[in-house]
């Protein structure tokens, strides 16, 4: 009996039937103690399961560190705003629109957040800051301020990010050359570190564009080097100057049908390219490595996509780390559920602004074997045989002992 414990032990706990991490990516040097914010890059996000509960993070001694994942939105609640002194607000009509933002306790500060009313424009700014309003230093320039509304709201709540700096004036100056200046109504930031609408570029490994003239459409297939989540997709047309067009997004599946395997395509998303508004589409969180888009031309020319870029909303962690301490980021262990940690309990409790702590590189653990038929079918015949033994072993002994048993009149 003995022996066959043990053969049953080493079959399970056989190096080639566990679970391990993939992947892993080291966290830069811890410099203070306390809480911490972590943003996950896409590459990170590409290895960990979409709930991302496959995610650990460990110190030097190999310990389970208690973290709080944080996901993006496009919007954030007007509650947990806190404002900032508006001290100036003009506009240079067709030109520019200022604003001037006073920091009276010179709280070290990495973003603002605009409270604008609904607007189906994009626009870029530039940011500086100055501790006298004479001398202004460069902090970022052509931003981004786009998806202006919100469905639910007539207004919405956008931001700015800047490198960490804690300058008593700051100068936000949107570019209104092409379009109406946007009202603004409010400016400040919210009391999490983490506030809403931060995108991040997903690059993708290959885009084709091929016409099917014989269906009328224009199809764009996109490979990533993962199954990558796309948030969000942005165009932009060449030509011809007016088109409002059907689009939507496909997925090649496989479906059993008869004992025969079948290829059909699944729709994830649909939504209309027009010129006349927003060429950025938001997708409910999209996760694959190869998708299509298929736009409808009808009877039209086709549409001359010049660009294409897929974005991916900011998701980050929130930890208590102490200084001079190694972390290390472990991913991509599907036997994982998702941690229970304390911390969860108080979300609430995180202060506006904490320091973050780069992520590093994501690297690979567990290199990708190429899959030998032959050898796979020996390892799965000897593996047979072993159980097969393993089993013939448990009836012989258990017809021993019966038989003893019966001998002794037991």
């Amino acid at each position: 009996m003995k022996t066959i414990k043990w053969t049953l032990l080493l079959l399970l706990t056989n190096p080639a039937y566990s679970q391990q991490f993939s992947h892993r990516a080291k966290l830069a040097p811890v410099k203070e103690n306390g809480l911490h914010r972590m943003e996950l890059s896409p590459d990170a996000r590409a290895i960990a399961s979409m709930d991302m509960s496959d995610i650990r993070l460990l110190d030097a001694k190999q310990q389970q560190v208690p973290y709080i994942i944080v996901l993006e939105s496009l919007s954030k609640a007007g509650s947990d705003f806190v404002e900032y002194p508006l001290l100036k607000q003009h506009i240079q009509p067709g030109h520019y629109s200022e604003l001037i933002i006073e920091n009276r306790q010179k709280e070290k500060l990495s973003n603002f957040s605009l409270c604008i009313t609904n607007s189906d424009v994009e626009k870029s700014c530039d940011i500086s800051g100055s501790d006298d309003k004479k001398q202004w230093y460069a902090l970022s320039e052509k931003q981004v301020l786009s998806s202006l509304y919100d469905v639910g709201y007539t207004q919405v709540y956008k931001s700015i990010y800047f490198p960490p700096v804690n300058y008593r004036y700051f100068r936000i100056v949107i570019n209104d050359s092409n379009s109406a200046p946007l009202k603004i109504n409010r400016a400040g930031n919210f009391k999490g570190s983490l506030v809403a609408g931060k995108l991040l570029d997903v690059a993708a490994a290959k885009t084709t564009v091929t016409q099917d003239a014989k269906n009328k459409t224009t199809r764009i297939n996109v490979i990533f080097d993962n199954r990558q989540l796309v948030d969000r997709i942005d165009f932009t047309i060449a030509a011809p100057n007016y088109y409002k067009r059907p689009a939507r997004v496909l997925v090649k599946r496989q479906q059993v049908l008869k004992h025969k395997t079948e290829v059909y395509e699944e729709e994830l998303a649909s939504f209309e390219i027009n010129s006349a508004a927003a060429l950025w589409f938001d997708m409910p969180a999209i996760k694959e490595k190869e998708f299509v888009i298929e736009i409808n031309n009808q009877d039209n020319p086709a549409l001359q996509v010049s660009q294409i870029k897929f974005k991916q909303l900011a998701a980050y962690l929130v930890s208590d780390l102490k200084a001079g301490e190694k972390y290390v980021l472990m991913l991509g262990n599907s036997a994982l559920k998702a941690p229970r940690y304390d911390l969860n309990y108080f979300m609430d409790k995180i202060p506006r602004q904490i320091p973050e702590v780069a992520v590093g590189k994501v690297e690979q653990l567990i290199a990708p074997k190429p899959i030998d038929k032959k050898e796979a079918g020996k390892k799965e015949d000897l593996f047979m045989w072993l159980c097969i033994a393993a089993g013939a072993l448990c009836i012989v002994c258990f017809s021993y002992r019966l038989l003893h048993d019966l001998k002794s009149g037991k």
